[in-house]
């Protein structure tokens, strides 16, 4: 998670893309650790919210990177 948090600081540092893809990425992973943290208390197993926490919190990292590799490639 804190290489989410690192990679938002990026994109909001660089004005990568338009301002609600900050806020976006920011609240998708918020969304994403409160599923994770609610499937982590329901269940010592597998779960649907620590699933579906953890793929949310790989979509903010793709799409963050991709993000930020766009604008050093000059897309934006």
């Amino acid at each position: 998670m804190p290489l989410a948090l690192i990679l938002i600081a990026l994109v909001e540092n660089a004005n990568v893309g338009p301002r609600w893809l900050q806020i976006a990425l920011g609240a998708t992973l918020v969304v994403a650790r409160v599923l994770h943290a609610w499937g982590l208390f329901s269940s010592s197993g597998v779960s649907a919210g620590r699933f579906i926490g953890t793929n949310l919190t790989g979509l903010v990292l793709v799409v963050g990177s991709i993000a930020c590799l766009g604008r050093g490639a000059g897309l934006w």
